[in-house]
């Protein structure tokens, strides 16, 4: 196996950190946000309600929990991959 062939995970578990860690771009938290809307977009845009004063908006924002789980006997660590970068960060700065 190529080093380009090894995963972030298998990388992790080599290192001895004991854990693999395994990213998901789907870990995210929906996020609902309140705007007020213009004067032209209440308007000028259909359907025509111009009675409406906000409108809301979804945006997700990654999930800033780490879960910790069994897989095929041993210990997975299982978050974003943002809120993994930070970890092996603070895994460094304590070995």
């Amino acid at each position: 196996m190529s080093l380009g062939e090894i995963g972030a995970q298998e990388l992790d578990y080599m290192r001895g950190l004991g854990w693999p860690i395994i990213e998901s771009e789907h870990m995210v938290e929906p996020f609902t946000q309140k705007i007020k809307r213009t004067w032209q977009e209440r308007l000028f845009s259909l359907p025509w309600r111009p009675w409406q004063r906000v409108r809301f908006v979804t945006i997700f924002v990654p999930d800033e929990n780490v879960y910790v789980f069994d897989v095929n006997g041993r210990p997975s660590i299982c978050c974003h991959p943002s809120i993994a970068a930070q970890l092996r960060e603070r895994l460094k700065e304590i070995s």
